[in-house]
């Protein structure tokens, strides 16, 4: 039978509750209306899904569901998309916020770890990027919003020169967990972004509020936070 708790956890013990922890607090990078950050991105190869991000108890932020479609064909159906819930196609990468965010101590947090949700405008102008540049990986950037009908994740993206976060010991992180600083490193994109059952996609949608979403543009929210709160 299968214990609930644990006595002396051991190393494994603790990587694999780090790896559910990031999957359900994974922070989402955006921008308010006419907001600038300084950004450098961890990866380049983007990782790209369909999603789905209904409004629960009023709110359609934080609620972002991976699609079921097309992940077992023994049991086809997204709930999801049954529910007439629209689903967006989503580009990931995982970036350092440079500039950083102020948490509810009151305290500036930089170089956190973020999600970096690009739908299709934000990937095509990724794309264009991409191809004038052999790498993206240690890429900074500021990006910009404009104004509050433009890009979540900005429509001016100012590249400004390379960096070194897995060397330079600036962008590391302290962490709580191993109780050092560490350097950063991309998410783990299958476990953040692991759908759910269609049974537990069902309990969710016991709390949707509004069905009928239409898939946005652009979409972004402050999430959560990450296993290590400084990271």
């Amino acid at each position: 039978m299968a214990e609930w708790y644990k006595r002396n956890p051991d190393q494994g013990d603790i990587d694999s509750a780090k790896k559910e922890s990031q999957s359900k607090s994974a922070r989402r990078f955006y921008l308010k209306e006419k907001e600038s950050k300084h950004v450098v991105f961890l990866d380049d190869e983007v990782f790209s899904v369909w999603e789905h991000n209904p409004v629960i108890n009023g709110s359609e932020f934080w609620h972002f569901f991976t699609c079921r479609k097309g992940v077992d064909p023994s049991d086809p159906v997204c709930p999801m998309c049954a529910a007439g819930i629209a689903r967006t196609y989503t580009g990931y990468l995982t970036i350092l916020d440079n500039t950083g965010w102020k948490n509810k101590k009151g305290d500036i947090i930089k170089n956190n770890r973020q999600l970096f949700p690009m739908t299709l405008k934000s990937l095509e102008r990724y794309n264009v990027i991409k191809a004038k540049k052999t790498s993206l990986v240690g890429a900074r950037f500021e990006l910009t919003r404009t104004s509050k009908d433009a890009l979540k994740l900005g429509d001016m993206w100012d590249f400004e020169t390379y960096v070194k976060p897995f060397e330079d010991e600036q962008f590391w992180f302290d962490s709580k967990i191993q109780n050092k600083k560490l350097p950063p490193e991309p998410f783990d994109y299958m476990e953040v972004l692991k759908p759910l059952s269609s049974e537990e996609m069902r309990m969710v949608l016991d709390g949707v509020v509004l069905r009928g979403k239409k898939g946005e543009d652009d979409t972004g929210t402050e999430g959560g936070g990450d296993e290590d709160e400084l990271y």
